[in-house]
């Protein structure tokens, strides 16, 4: 059966020595994944070898054979029908989260290899630097547990507020990304797009509160006057009813009561609303 054969290769390759990557194979096709742009001493992990020379004995210890001058690559022990060299940017790839469809050419195999990189990225918690601010996020990871325990047991309160679920949503995400700060080791783009919205949010409602505070009579003004605008038009409904409605002929008497009745209601809503006007002048401030 013909087999083809697929090689990821950094586009900055370079060295003479052994290729670190993977190698995978799919129906029908077998994919050689290199993960690492510069050529290692020791054959720890390595699918091929680059160099100037086949014959070299280090060769065997290898899947492939990468010419560094011509650029041709040679299967040891394997016969395929087609051959494709894929070279992508390492640095890209590595430091970026790409969500890939198995759907698309070369999805599934741009994904297993993103993967891959970020398997066996550079370690930075080697740096005592990181360490003392993973450390830090740590002890912040407790209290943000202790947070969340304490609303989830007050559950039936805080369903009630919704400055309390607000609060508590806040409080989830905040644990998301740091979680996802330790994991990573870094800000992914991921993060930082939640970073951002989160930003927008909080910069938004500063700026809405301003112009509310800076804007008290004329709001309170615009809601008189749109009350007194639904009030009216309410009226205006119940009288049509109460007469003949599209030509209808409709029991008078009985059509008078129901009006009466949302009149009544009518009032009590408008005197209410005229009454709780004081309270939330004095309030809006607050």
């Amino acid at each position: 059966m013909d087999k083809n054969t697929l090689f990821f290769l950094p586009s900055d390759l370079e060295g003479t020595g052994y290729l670190r990557g993977v190698h995978k194979c799919f129906e029908g096709t077998q994919a050689y994944y290199v993960t690492y742009n510069r050529a290692i001493k020791h054959n720890n992990q390595a699918i091929g070898y680059i160099g100037k020379d086949i014959t070299d004995n280090k060769c065997k210890k290898a899947l492939f054979f990468v010419n560094n001058i011509t650029g041709n690559i040679q299967i040891f022990n394997d016969y395929t029908n087609t051959q494709t060299v894929i070279k992508y940017d390492y640095e890209g790839f590595k430091n970026s989260d790409l969500i890939f469809r198995n759907a698309q050419e070369y999805g599934k195999h741009f994904k297993t290899l993103t993967e891959e990189l970020r398997k066996r990225k550079t370690k930075t918690s080697q740096n005592g630097k990181y360490t003392l601010v993973k450390t830090g996020l740590l002890y912040l990871l407790v209290i943000i547990d202790c947070l969340t325990k304490l609303l989830s047991k007050s559950n039936k309160v805080v369903s009630c507020s919704h400055t309390f679920t607000y609060f508590g949503e806040s409080i989830k995400n905040l644990k998301w990304f740091i979680e996802e700060i330790v994991q990573e080791k870094k800000l992914t783009p991921k993060l930082g797009n939640s970073l951002v919205a989160k930003i927008i949010d909080v910069l938004i409602g500063v700026v809405l509160m301003h112009w509310f505070l800076n804007h008290k009579d004329e709001i309170l003004y615009a809601f008189q006057n749109a009350v007194e605008i639904i009030i009216s038009n309410l009226k205006g409904l119940l009288i049509y009813l109460m007469g003949s409605p599209i030509g209808l002929k409709l029991n008078h008497a009985f059509n008078r009561s129901l009006g009466q009745f949302f009149f009544y209601h009518i009032s009590l809503w408008r005197l209410f609303l005229h009454g709780i006007q004081p309270l939330f002048a004095s309030n809006y401030n607050c």
